[in-house]
């Protein structure tokens, strides 16, 4: 246990010239990941993978400007787009914040299936 404790001591020291002071000014921009596995992909009430597991994850980055972007991917059945077992998805937008209460944007969205017919 002390040994434990003196390695976990030792790693938090070490990560602490990584840490972000209160001082610093904040990015421009996030860039943040998501990964997931899931029991069943549905999409709008239908299965994509047809009652099998999958697996999910994508990227996103935000700018302070209001832009964003990102992509998106889930393994899709071959029985539900023959030829193909992938699903991506491209989107980027615009948000405007008009006051605290309103918001105003718009954006596009690309599913894309390689290899299906």
């Amino acid at each position: 246990m002390h040994k434990s404790l003196v390695a976990v001591s030792a790693l938090l020291v070490a990560a602490a010239p990584l840490a972000v002071r209160a001082e610093d000014p904040a990015p421009p921009y996030t860039l943040t990941a998501n990964v997931s596995l899931v029991s069943d992909y549905y999409f709008r009430g239908l299965t994509q993978t047809w009652n099998q597991p999958a697996i999910q994850g994508g990227f996103d980055f935000v700018h302070s400007s209001g832009f964003y972007a990102g992509t998106w991917a889930s393994n899709v059945s071959g029985n539900e787009f023959p030829g193909g077992n992938l699903e991506w998805d491209l989107y980027a937008g615009y948000n405007y914040k008009i006051n605290d209460d309103i918001t105003v944007g718009g954006g596009l969205y690309y599913y894309w299936y390689p290899g299906a017919n």
